[in-house]
């Protein structure tokens, strides 16, 4: 059935036109208010809609409950009489990556979760938390991550996490100050976070 959101959700660049509360969460139908876009090859600009298509990724969950959303994202025709694309799709919110089944933000909260804890543990708590994923994907989140350039950190927290347990392991590197993941280092060894730390330093 259809229903009130308990409370706002923030979708930028969106407009939410109906919630459906089911048993184990909320649907959120929303829609682009974009109405134009550039044509991917020729650049374009169109506002000559050819229809719709939808998105249905999962996003943060509402307390207890999760959420998944269907956003409506338009296709144009190319105006460019020129140009061998006769039709386009209209690009995703920054929020929500191409062909991404979660939002950007879930999965940074699953990342997050990941760093501190292996990819079982991760899991499980996940579950809990009402975003659940596997393991494997946790370790995928894990190894694709890319930290972005920090200032050097006066204060570094070290501890190792399992990439397979009991098999092999790696050591995270923590800027307490700022809360927040510095490096990633293979092993666990002394001589490799030797190493890692004198990279940190330069």
């Amino acid at each position: 059935m259809s229903t009130q959101l308990p409370f706002p959700v923030y979708l930028p660049n969106c407009q939410i036109i109906n919630c459906q509360s089911l048993e184990k969460g909320y649907v959120l139908t929303a829609y682009s208010i974009n109405n134009r876009a550039y044509c991917l090859l020729c650049q374009q600009v169109s506002n000559r809609s050819n229809g719709f298509y939808y998105r249905k990724p999962t996003d943060l969950p509402i307390s207890d409950r999760s959420v998944q959303l269907k956003l409506r994202l338009r296709r144009f025709l190319c105006l460019n009489p020129a140009c061998p694309r006769r039709t386009f799709s209209q690009p995703c919110p920054d929020w929500l990556p191409a062909y991404a089944r979660h939002t950007s933000r879930l999965t940074q909260a699953q990342r997050n979760v990941a760093m501190m804890l292996d990819g079982k543990a991760g899991s499980r708590l996940l579950a809990h938390l009402h975003m659940p994923t596997s393991h494997d994907t946790l370790l995928r989140l894990i190894r694709k991550w890319q930290p972005t350039a920090s200032p050097i950190p006066h204060a570094l927290g070290v501890d190792d996490w399992a990439i397979r347990k009991a098999k092999t392991y790696g050591t995270i590197l923590v800027d307490l100050e700022r809360h927040q993941p510095s490096d990633l280092l293979e092993g666990r060894t002394a001589e490799g976070l030797r190493t890692g730390y004198k990279c940190i330093l330069t």
